[in-house]
């Protein structure tokens, strides 16, 4: 598991990312399968189980998140071989340079992120903004470390362009 802790430092999304390959994640198939009263049926969907792979990879505006950070061919390619939610981000993980591992944990935070927004404070957010939070995250936590010398024009001007993903 050593593969993920040359990903980032900042602790919540590595911490974050131990958890769902772990599957420790609250999803409500794990919550049902702690004995805790709810349907493990998706509150949107109503037709398939909520696990981690129907939270990351089937929502509408997740998939836009992986097609505008050109991730998403990749993630079918190795979704056919994977065995689950776990074995597709190892694949990720493995098959990726270290730009792009950064990128697909932190849109994965952020897609948890706003999966738990939209549960428990009614906020949701569309592709862009999912990913707007995801690159300021990324781009606050270099600079504060000294690994981003030179400030994108986008962080300059107090904006975070989706293009720069």
């Amino acid at each position: 598991m050593v593969i993920f802790l040359y990903i980032l430092e900042k602790n919540s999304v590595k911490l974050f990312l131990w958890r769902a390959l772990r599957d420790y994640l609250p999803t409500k198939v794990r919550l049902h399968e702690r004995d805790i009263d709810i349907p493990s049926i998706c509150a949107w969907y109503k037709k398939e189980m909520e696990n981690l792979w129907h939270t990351f990879m089937n929502y509408t505006e997740n998939q836009k998140c992986w097609r505008h950070v050109s991730l998403d061919i990749l993630i079918n390619y190795l979704s056919v071989q994977a065995l689950g939610f776990k074995d597709l981000c190892f694949s990720m993980l493995k098959s990726c340079d270290s730009k792009m591992r950064e990128m697909f944990t932190m849109v994965l935070w952020s897609l948890w992120k706003n999966k738990n927004n939209t549960l428990w404070n009614n906020e949701t957010m569309n592709h862009t903004q999912i990913l707007s939070r995801a690159r300021k995250v990324l781009v606050d936590w270099q600079l504060a470390k000294g690994l981003n010398k030179e400030l994108p024009l986008s962080v300059v001007h107090n904006k975070i362009h989706i293009s720069i993903f």
